[in-house]
């Protein structure tokens, strides 16, 4: 996947689960832009994954929804350091043979 695609992946995901609390909490788009000094419809983007949210709008959004902010990044996939998909080297390296068990079965 490359670095555009998981972008827009991850505005929608994090905009879904935004629009999820919002309606857990009965709160409106309206009023989540109003919190956050944005027009409704910049919230709108935000939501459909057509715009990337600030860090600091999702902690207005958290504190306002009373939730963890991480509540916004379920469903999210897990990178290593490398920006791989968590468990990535290990799949890659567990079909191959551990050398020194081959060494010491010899």
């Amino acid at each position: 996947m490359n670095r555009t695609t998981r972008q827009e992946t991850t505005a929608k995901i994090i905009g879904g689960n935004v629009r999820a609390e919002l309606a857990r909490k009965g709160r409106t788009q309206t009023a989540a832009a109003h919190l956050l000094g944005l027009p409704q419809s910049a919230i709108s983007r935000r939501m459909n994954g057509g715009t990337a949210w600030e860090i600091d709008e999702l902690l207005a959004l958290a504190t306002w929804l009373d939730v963890p902010v991480t509540t916004f990044l379920d469903g999210l996939p897990r990178m290593d350091s490398n920006h791989q998909p968590a468990g990535y080297l290990a799949q890659v390296l567990a079909p191959a043979a551990d050398p020194f068990l081959e060494l010491t079965a010899a």
